[in-house]
């Protein structure tokens, strides 16, 4: 998470007031290499708005497959997912979780259960 607009604002103020960087990390609490990027931003760009995030990997997993999976099969386990997904069952258990998915275990039946939408 990036350091809000306003912090960045008084950190480069106070710089710009005379005082050194050092001292301006030291007073907000914030990293001498921060305060050094907020400065060189604010020349570069003439803002000190926050650059956009990387992005990231896209997801493995596609979340409208594995729901139809799921829905079409509610007693697959864990690991006929991962077969079916490539992927691990950490990651499977994650994407159920967004999908708000639970695992009901069957009693009556011992090593039996189904998924179950919470």
């Amino acid at each position: 998470m990036s350091y809000s607009l306003d912090l960045r604002e008084r950190v480069v103020t106070y710089v710009e007031s005379g005082s050194s960087r050092v001292s301006a990390a030291r007073l907000f609490n914030v990293g001498e290499r921060t305060v050094r990027r907020w400065l060189d931003l604010k020349k570069e760009t003439g803002d000190l708005l926050a650059r956009p995030h990387g992005g990231g990997y896209p997801p493995k997993i596609d979340l409208s497959e594995l729901k139809k999976s799921v829905d079409s099969n509610p007693n697959q386990t864990l690991l006929d997912l991962e077969k079916e997904f490539s992927a691990s069952g950490a990651s499977l258990w994650q994407a159920l979780k967004k999908l708000d998915y639970t695992y009901k275990k069957n009693p009556s039946l011992p090593g039996k259960g189904c998924w179950k939408k919470s």
